[in-house]
This record gives C-alpha cells, structure tokens and sequence, in this order.
C-alpha cells in the first residue's frame, strides 16, 4: 500500500514510513527523472473512465466503483554524459535498402546506446557478371574531431546474386574473414558508420541491416 503525506509518497513495514525513492515528476509530456538512472513513476488513476485506468490493467481486483489507485511503472536509464538515453535491447535497422549502386556506399552515422557488437547481413540481389566484388569496412568516429577512421574490413570477394553474407564483430570472437559467414574480435564504438566499398563501377543491388547486440 501507498500512503501519502503532504506531497510525500510512503509504504509502511512493520510499523515504520519507508519513503519511495527516485520519483518521477509529472508534466503534460513523458515523466523526468528527478535524479539517478533508475526511477518510478507514480500516476493516481480512477477504477474507470481514465486512460489508464486500473480496470484496463488486468481487472480492478476487487476495488469499488469508482475508487482511486496508484498505477507504478519503472524505466531504466543511462546517463550519456549530458542527457539520460533509455537503456535499449537487441535492436534491429536496416541500413541500406535494396537499390541498385555503381559505386561505394557508406550508411549514415549510426549511434550505439548500450550495445557491444553487431550482427550485419547484406544480401544481394543483382549482382555484375565481370568479377567485380565488395568489401563492408566498419568506420568508427572520433569524439574529438568527429573523423571517421577505419576498424575492420570484412572481404565478401564476388559474392552470388541472391546470396546473404553474415558478418560479425563483437568482443571475444575468433577471427574469421572468408567465406558468407565472418567474424571479427572487437568492440564498437558508440558512434559509428559502414562503408560497403565496391571494386568497380558496375551496377549492385543490395541491402545491409544490422542487429546491435548487447
């Protein structure tokens, strides 16, 4: 049970106030966190009628019409140094469509939140019948001078059409640059970007998603 004393939120044990730590302060948009990277957030909310409500929460477990109830959820933060990001999962992007290219192609930068590594799978789906092959190199960027630089290079030679190439990089793998399915030992960067580079001019189509993987 939740009590409240003048503009303070307590439970009680055993006879004795524990007050709720690290409370979110309500606006008219999402939640701030007062302090700390963790935090609950405490909204009253009628049995009924309101959005949410405690009836569209899994049933009002036996509470009165029209009572009040407390509605708790948490959310997990990191600091970044001059903001908070929410911690992420596994996520998925893709990062070059499918469309034809006659030349080396570089993704956007690409902010890493919390993850130590990814999963890249490019895949083709018109490639030249004259030999020509790629090479997805992995840049990542300075903090200081913003700069790109060069951290790997996975070697895809004249891949098929209609053809995948699996390529990771993470922490602890064993070094494995040949062949649909590479790996390479390292750890990413928290801004980065991927430059499929192509060794002539003739028309690709492919496309490159990535997984981040925690």
């Amino acid at each position: 049970m939740f009590l409240k004393d003048k503009d303070f939120l307590y439970t009680t044990f055993r006879g004795m106030r524990h007050l709720l730590p690290q409370f979110f302060r309500k606006s008219d948009g999402s939640p701030t966190l007062l302090e700390g990277e963790k935090g609950i957030f405490v909204q009253v909310v009628n049995e009924s009628g309101d959005t949410p409500s405690i009836s569209n929460q899994g049933g009002n477990d036996g509470l009165l019409s029209n009572s009040k109830g407390i509605l708790v959820g948490s959310q997990q933060l990191d600091f970044n140094g001059s903001s908070w990001d929410r911690r992420r999962n596994n996520v998925e992007s893709v990062l070059l469509a499918a469309v034809s290219r006659t030349s080396s192609t570089t993704t956007p930068i690409q902010t890493n939140h919390n993850a130590k590594g990814f999963v890249l799978s490019l895949t083709t789906s018109v490639v030249p019948a004259n030999g020509e092959t790629l090479k997805v190199r992995l840049l990542s960027i300075d903090p200081v001078t913003n700069t790109s630089r060069g951290v790997g290079d996975f070697d895809l030679g004249a891949i098929a059409v209609n053809t995948s190439a699996i390529l990771s990089y993470y922490p602890g793998l064993k070094s494995s640059l040949s062949g649909l399915l590479q790996s390479e030992n390292g750890l990413l960067s928290r801004r980065f970007m991927l430059q499929v580079i192509h060794s002539g001019a003739s028309p690709w189509t492919y496309s490159l998603g990535c997984s981040l993987i925690l």
